[in-house]
């Protein structure tokens, strides 16, 4: 029996075969990115970016930087290890051409366009890698820095990045 070409073997497969194999969508590891966003003092963040998914090297490069802000050894607040977590990983994904005149995360004084340009990065991310179909992002008030209830129950939350999760209450300590 001579060994039948690709061709051949994709028209003996039935049609529900095809249709799964045709379900998983051959993603580009770049895409366009947009975000429209009005912070809590009602500033309009409005832009495109040009996003890559990160490679493994990309994602030992995010690692690097998140050590180099985080306290090696200490107890970072959990409001600042997610600000750090999503900004480190724009900085690396994020392509530098054609950024807004306003796309400065550490001088920004609302975490709104970051956690929301990093909620859309995070949804292809997993897009692409085929994690699953659909990516539960965080309502716009459960931003980090807002009034929440502190934790999730959710235990899938960190499977590929962080999937934005829920901000903690902040904490002051009075000395």
């Amino acid at each position: 029996m001579p060994i039948a070409t690709p061709d051949e073997m994709r028209r003996r497969l039935s049609g529900s075969q095809l249709d799964e194999d045709e379900e998983y969508e051959d993603l580009s590891p770049m895409t366009t990115l947009s975000i429209d966003i009005k912070d809590t003092r009602g500033k309009r963040y409005n832009a495109s970016f040009v996003y890559k998914v990160p490679s493994i090297g990309e994602q030992i490069e995010i690692g690097r930087l998140k050590s180099a802000y985080l306290p090696q050894g200490a107890v970072a607040d959990r409001n600042a290890q997610l600000l750090v977590e999503q900004i480190c990983y724009l900085e690396v994904t994020i392509q530098k051409n054609d950024l807004p005149a306003w796309w400065k995360p550490f001088e920004l004084y609302d975490a709104a366009p970051v956690t929301a340009l990093y909620a859309e990065a995070i949804k292809y991310e997993r897009r692409f890698l085929g994690v699953d179909s659909e990516v539960r992002v965080a309502p716009q008030k459960d931003q980090v820095g807002s009034e929440v209830d502190e934790g999730s129950d959710d235990s899938t939350a960190n499977a590929v990045g962080s999937a934005v999760p829920r901000a903690t209450k902040r904490r002051e300590t009075l000395i």
